[in-house]
C-alpha cells in the first residue's frame, strides 16, 4: 500500500506545477500483534517510530530542506 502512495506522489510531483518545492509526507503503520502487544497504544507507538523513520529516510534522500529559524 506504501509503495502506491510513493509512486502516486512521485507521479504528482513530476506533473508542471506552479510549486517549486515537491510534495511530500511522511507515513508509517503497524498491526497489533497479541504475541507482542498488550496494550493499543504499543501498536501506535510502532506506527509512530515506523513513520519517523520513513521522514528519516526522505530526508536522506532528498537533503533536509526544512526551514530552521
Amino acid at each position: 500500500m506504501f509503495a502506491r502512495v510513493d509512486q502516486l506522489l512521485a507521479d504528482w510531483n513530476r506533473q508542471d506545477s506552479p510549486y517549486t518545492i515537491p510534495l511530500g509526507f511522511s507515513k508509517g503503520g503497524a498491526v497489533f500483534d497479541p504475541a507482542i502487544d498488550s496494550q493499543y497504544r504499543q501498536v501506535f507507538k510502532r506506527a509512530d517510530e515506523q513513520m519517523y523513520a520513513d521522514k528519516a529516510a526522505y530526508y536522506r534522500r532528498v537533503g533536509d530542506r526544512r526551514r530552521h529559524y
